[in-house]
């Protein structure tokens, strides 16, 4: 909903924050664990299982408005906490 998008935002420019510094943090351990090749297949595989869980789980909004889809994630909640 409109009013709770900028605390959403604000939550998820944090959250983006976090995980890349300690990303950041990681590389050196994981590129002496394994090797340059070795950290850029770890990254690869996070980056295609994350592809693979948004592929089937993101909704296609091409077409939808902002309500059809505000409704779809409110039944969705609604229909998880029952």
């Amino acid at each position: 909903p409109y009013r709770t998008r900028g605390l959403a935002s604000g939550i998820t420019a944090a959250a983006c924050y976090i995980v890349l510094f300690f990303s950041s943090k990681m590389y050196l351990d994981i590129e002496t664990a394994f090797l340059l090749e070795g950290a850029f297949w770890f990254y690869g595989s996070i980056s295609c299982l994350g592809f693979i869980f948004l592929y089937f789980r993101m909704l296609e909004t091409e077409g939808k408005t902002l309500e059809e889809i505000e409704q779809h994630y409110t039944e969705g909640r609604s229909a998880r906490a029952s």
